[in-house]
């Protein structure tokens, strides 16, 4: 019964919440440090491609404001894919493999930075 909450979320933001509690739940246990999820430019370009896709799902750290976080980015999604992708997951997955892609190529060519994490220093 308090998981029917869950089960009536569409495929691809039911799938995109397992990810995210899962980053977020190995670091806060301290199975994997938080570094790991980042994305680092040089790693990236060396062949560390998971980079993209697990900075692109790490929504937390400890603080107070991780799961309020995911909570929100959960709903956002779920009322897109319900309500503009109804019936097409996968036109849905597109849309956020775009915003991965475009991500990569705004880090990699445009962002003067190492790594996104300094943005947030």
């Amino acid at each position: 019964e308090k998981m029917a909450g869950f089960f009536n979320l569409p495929p691809v933001t039911q799938t995109a919440t397992i990810i995210f509690l899962v980053t977020t739940i190995t670091t806060l246990l301290g199975i994997v440090k938080s570094h790991f999820y980042f994305f680092d430019k040089e790693r990236f370009l060396e062949g560390e491609y998971w980079r993209l896709f697990t900075s692109m799902f790490f929504l937390g750290g400890d603080g107070p404001f991780t799961f309020l976080y995911i909570f929100t980015t959960i709903m956002i999604w779920s009322k897109l894919e319900k309500e503009c992708f109804v019936g097409k997951g996968g036109d849905f997955l597109m849309l956020i493999m775009y915003a991965m892609g475009f991500t990569a190529i705004f880090a990699i060519w445009i962002f003067p930075f190492h790594s996104l994490s300094q943005v947030f220093l």
